[in-house]
């Protein structure tokens, strides 16, 4: 067999998979002609396609080397250099391979995706546009633009680009699962679910489709279709640790932390460290009521538990329950939100108690309600400027270095206090009292992810005001556009608004009633911290703290809870409600 013959047998060879015989061939043929540009640029893609770049990249170099105009093996040449991350060295290998073909659309196209891990995103999308201006049908560009679009966070150019690429390739899986991950970014969730749908549909064993299904059901409340996908998930790889931590938190979702915990304890196996398992094994664990556990774990908040959790930035030692705080001064934090802050400042006494001068740092609205909290020496905001003190920590730290169990928790009583003057303000405001008072809050307006989930309707909420037997006080310093005008048209209804100036006005206003009935809002804590009888609205997946199918609250005496039985079911709840304030 002659030498060109045995090279079409080698081709051929190639071309059908058998990639050590091609090899085999194109290297006795070199070694009979070893300046053949042609072959050194096959066994070159041999060695690409055996993810072996470095030996790819000698033969394209050599094949170059021998005629520098030699246009085909460029473009193999810059995909070597890529995967040796020597992303500089391939850009310039790209250029030239464009001067040499100038409408080239796949070598401006394979630039653009090195432009863009090179950071130079307007290069970049000159590059893609170009592509696409020579080769209108270039799928793979459409589809380039569209992830360079979702980088540049413009997503609706993103999801055009992603269209342009399914229309000339219906059956373009990754299109499909990227235009999902773009709706999903803008929260457009059922159109993600239909594009991870496809996905799946064409790639029934594409992993991340589930995945990421499943957290657009979960985000939906639609707990029992997310478990399903991520129960795939895990099927399909059994070491996907991410599937496991959202399995248990749909689980947790649902009042199932024993569920949740074996999904937590599965993550752990994995690698045994897993920040977000170990934080959420926490909440599961507080949910059932082992505070001692729960709170111990509740510390890896700061350790990577909660992506959206900023550490605090502490500049002193930090106080760890074992240093001695007598004649020593401690800056504890307020974090979280307002009623997390409200809760846990009742273990200032118990600082406090050890001999310390505590500080205590918390948003501006809380600071004159917690000026006159036992045990607190000062109150800073936000932003102010800190004083030198021995030792630091965060008040939610304080229940796990107070070792705190069901049976131990402080204060169940009353804490906080009102000012007398702000209370007398406020009941020569709302005049004789002719019958009893009622505090209301239906809502909140907050950045708290379930905000929508704890509030409810004024249309709906409404229903349990009962003008003839009770007097009726909005605690809300804002209401939703969608509940002002029937707010305006409830005269039974008495709205303050802006004259709530901060926290301890509305303490005040609180202490002038004879009930709250309220969501799960800073205003519970707030009502029942000042000894208030508070009735409280909870949703479904409601927060650990309340536990389970429990009616009352360890954390505070004056506490009556109303639980959703079904996701986003207040009716029942409301009518409960309605039912008591009838038999009072």
């Amino acid at each position: 067999m002659s030498l060109a013959d045995q090279l079409q047998e080698a081709i051929k060879m190639h071309q059908g998979g058998d990639l050590d015989g091609a090899k085999k061939i194109y290297q006795e043929y070199l070694a009979q002609d070893e300046d053949n540009i042609y072959v050194l640029h096959l066994l070159g893609n041999i060695f690409l396609q055996e993810n072996a770049p470095r030996e790819a990249l000698d033969l394209f170099n050599r094949s170059i080397a021998i005629n520098p105009n030699y246009s085909n093996v460029y473009h193999d040449r810059g995909i070597a250099l890529h995967n040796l991350g020597l992303l500089s060295l391939a850009s310039d290998n790209f250029k030239q391979l464009i001067i040499l073909e100038p409408k080239n659309a796949l070598a401006y196209q394979n630039h653009g995706r090195i432009l863009q891990k090179l950071e130079k995103i307007p290069d970049a999308l000159e590059s893609f546009s170009q592509a696409i201006a020579l080769k209108p049908d270039l799928v793979v560009a459409y589809f380039d633009l569209g992830v360079l679009f979702n980088k540049m966070n413009q997503v609706p150019l993103a999801i055009e680009n992603y269209d342009h690429a399914i229309l000339l390739k219906p059956d373009y899986v990754d299109a499909y699962y990227n235009r999902g991950i773009a709706y999903h970014t803008i929260e457009e969730l059922s159109k993600a679910i239909s594009n991870y749908d496809q996905a799946i549909k064409l790639n029934p064993d594409f992993i991340d489709a589930y995945y990421n299904r499943g957290i657009a059901y979960q985000s939906l409340e639609e707990y029992a279709l997310a478990i399903m996908d991520y129960t795939k998930v895990v099927n399909l790889d059994p070491h996907y640790e991410a599937a496991y931590v959202n399995r248990g938190i749909a689980y947790y979702l649902q009042q199932f932390p024993d569920q949740a915990i074996v999904n937590y304890d599965q993550a752990l196996k994995i690698t045994g460290h897993n920040p977000e398992a170990l934080f959420n094994k926490g909440l599961a664990l507080l949910m059932k009521g082992d505070l001692l556990g729960g709170f111990e774990l509740y510390e890896w908040r700061f350790r990577g538990g909660v992506k959206e959790l900023q550490d605090i930035r502490f500049t002193n030692p930090i106080w760890d329950g074992t240093q001695s705080l007598a004649n020593k001064s401690i800056l504890l934090h307020g974090e979280q939100g307002l009623g997390d802050i409200i809760q846990f400042c009742r273990y200032v006494p118990l600082v406090a108690r050890h001999g310390a001068k505590v500080i205590l740092q918390v948003p501006e609205t809380l600071k004159w309600l917690l000026s006159n909290l036992e045990g607190c020496s000062q109150v800073l905001t936000e932003g102010e400027q800190r004083p030198d003190v021995d030792y630091e920590c965060a008040l939610m730290s304080l229940p796990h270095l107070f070792k705190t169990t069901i049976e131990t928790i402080p204060s169940p009583g009353a804490y906080i206090i009102a000012d007398p003057q702000i209370i007398e303000h406020w009941e020569r405001i709302l005049g004789p009292k002719l019958k009893p008072r009622i505090g209301i809050v239906w809502s909140s307006v907050s950045a708290f992810t379930k905000d929508l989930a704890r509030s409810i309707p004024l249309s709906q909420f409404i229903t349990i005001v009962l003008p003839d037997k009770y007097e009726y006080i909005c605690l809300q310093k804002i209401v939703k556009e969608d509940d002002i005008a029937i707010l305006k048209s409830n005269p039974a209804i008495r709205f303050f608004g802006d004259d709530l100036s901060d926290m301890s006005d509305t303490a005040a206003l609180i202490q002038t009633l004879d009930l709250v009935i309220t969501v799960d809002t800073s205003v519970a804590h707030l009502a029942a911290a000042l000894g208030k009888a508070t009735w409280i609205l909870n949703r479904l997946d409601s927060c650990w703290r309340w536990q389970l199918d429990r009616k009352d609250s360890p954390w505070y005496s004056c506490v009556k809870l109303y639980r959703q039985v079904n996701t986003g079911d207040w009716q029942t709840v409301l009518e409960n409600v309605r039912t008591d304030l009838a038999e009072n």
